[in-house]
């Protein structure tokens, strides 16, 4: 069955599926897409930017994607083609709401072929030898036919998310009335918006049987059958979403940060923080000091 806030991560996996490309979105105010996709898609993980970012040249791509792609891009509505100083070819979709700009969708990556047209190229293009390693080799060069199919590709995959966008913020607000009958796909969504809007707060499943107009005993049974999976779980995945925007965007102390998610003891923050993301709190702040777009 479908999950109403699933829908970004599932169109942005079918795009990848079929273009073989990586997806990485830049949320602006880290609250329209943010909460609801994975970290790979919020933290670029292409390789070679990976190993570039970890570099002297880290400084480039900061200039180039912060300030050189963000102050043209919106000159460019259907999307643009850009070359990065390393000679790396990626397609840029601005998502809009409300007749500003809220997002930008990155698909890459590639090199450039002869006939390939691009709209942006790095002004600083790098004449070092590169930060690779032997066994790193750069991609496949793509034709111009190809790249056409890939912008199309974004703009489609654009298209749906500003539409899932624009029906959150009605779904996702509807009240849930005991007094109607509520698909379980309703159920979930509310249950799922519940979740985002309050998991820094001291949460219950008592505030949630009251938000749903039902009683303790069944409103745990309903979670598990409308999500899949626990109140409580649901709750942590929450709270390390919101620590990751925290270390990746503040300066706060890591204890702090753990608090301001929901978490009461720092040594379970940190438990749970490392199953998730796979490193510590302090190595993913650290990884995003290196990364050009965190």
């Amino acid at each position: 069955m479908s999950d109403f806030f699933d829908i970004p991560e599932q169109a942005i996996r079918a795009f990848e599926k079929w273009s073989q490309l990586h997806v990485f979105v830049w949320d602006f105010e880290r609250q329209h897409f943010y909460p609801y996709l994975s970290p790979q898609r919020i933290n670029t993980s292409y390789p070679h930017c990976v190993a570039i970012q970890s570099s002297e040249l880290v400084d480039k791509c900061t200039f180039f994607e912060r300030q050189y792609v963000l102050e043209r891009i919106g000159e460019h509505p259907e999307g643009l083609t850009k070359v990065c100083h390393a000679g790396l070819v990626e397609w840029c979709m601005p998502i809009f709401s409300e007749q500003r700009m809220v997002t930008i969708l990155y698909a890459g990556q590639h090199t450039r072929s002869s006939s390939l047209a691009v709209a942006l190229y790095d002004p600083q293009p790098t004449s070092d030898e590169l930060p690779f390693a032997i066994e790193l080799q750069m991609p496949e060069p793509v034709t111009a036919d190809r790249s056409d199919l890939i912008s199309e590709g974004l703009r489609q995959l654009a298209a749906r998310l500003s539409q899932w966008l624009g029906e959150a913020t009605v779904i996702a607000k509807r009240p849930f009335s005991p007094h109607t009958q509520n698909s379980l796909i309703s159920r979930r969504n509310i249950i799922l918006n519940f979740v985002h809007e309050h998991h820094t707060e001291p949460i219950s499943l008592h505030k949630l049987a009251a938000h749903l107009h039902l009683s303790h005993s069944r409103v745990s049974h309903v979670v598990r059958e409308s999500c899949g999976q626990s109140f409580s779980k649901l709750i942590t995945d929450a709270r390390i979403r919101t620590a990751l925007d925290l270390l990746a965007h503040t300066q706060l102390p890591v204890n702090e940060v753990a608090l301001k998610c929901g978490f009461r003891e720092p040594s379970y923050f940190f438990k749970c923080f490392k199953s998730a993301v796979g490193m510590t709190p302090r190595s993913y702040r650290e990884h995003n000091k290196r990364s050009g777009r965190a």
